[in-house]
């Protein structure tokens, strides 16, 4: 049964909330941090692994959600509907598995999209073996790593919002000539179907103003 705890937290807050309960819950603690794309998910990922590992001496390792996409063609994206591609865009099956091993076992092996390969706009997609020793948090980012099918292993939900033109400007900044609107367009809507689907009850939310340093919202959860 999920414990709600008031969200309306700073991040060194969240920091504190993570060591403090990572020792009466199963471990490694795992915290999903989801949001569309341009949000921010990976610099709050990081910002909280640094102030773990550094200032509390607490092991954190990231784990990003973009390793495990599924790939395909634009071709294929174009056939599917946004509920299809939705749900097919990143391989949550292998993600579990991931997450199963190292709460299990300490350690996962899997095999992470290569996004340097050119084959990536293909539905013969290159991948690298990877393995990861775990570590006392585990801390997931990206889009769809709060989906439904992963929730009995995550002990800390996050919903990060901001404005769109914030995150455009974020992706136009990041990305610069290699920003390819054709597959931004297909990801958006896949991205649409997700979030309007989504059941954020027990998510801790970041509020539409772009601030990774202070936390507003309705409620988190943390299983006991």
């Amino acid at each position: 049964m999920p414990h709600l705890m008031n969200a309306h937290l700073p991040r060194h807050r969240l920091i504190d909330s993570i060591e403090r309960n990572n020792s009466t819950l199963s471990s490694p603690f795992i915290v999903a941090i989801d949001g569309r794309s341009g949000c921010g998910k990976s610099t709050l990922a990081d910002l909280t692994a640094a102030g773990l590992n550094t200032h509390r001496q607490q092991r954190a390792t990231v784990i990003s959600a973009d390793q495990f996409y599924k790939g395909g063609s634009s071709t294929t994206w174009d056939t599917r509907t946004a509920a299809e591609n939705a749900a097919t865009a990143i391989d949550w099956q292998q993600q579990r598995r991931v997450l199963e091993s190292l709460k299990a076992t300490g350690q996962a092996d899997w095999q992470a999209f290569n996004w340097h390969s050119n084959a990536w706009n293909t539905d013969t997609p290159s991948f690298i073996s990877t393995h990861l020793d775990g570590s006392p948090v585990i801390l997931l980012e990206g889009v769809y790593s709060t989906r439904l099918e992963l929730a009995d292993l995550l002990d800390l939900c996050v919903l990060l919002r901001v404005p769109d033109n914030t995150r455009q400007a974020r992706l136009l900044e990041r990305e610069g000539q290699d920003y390819n609107h054709a597959w931004h367009r297909r990801w958006t809507a896949a991205e649409d179907y997700y979030f309007a689907t989504l059941n954020t009850d027990t998510h801790m939310i970041l509020p539409p103003d772009g601030s990774t340093d202070s936390w507003h919202g309705n409620r988190k959860t943390l299983r006991q």
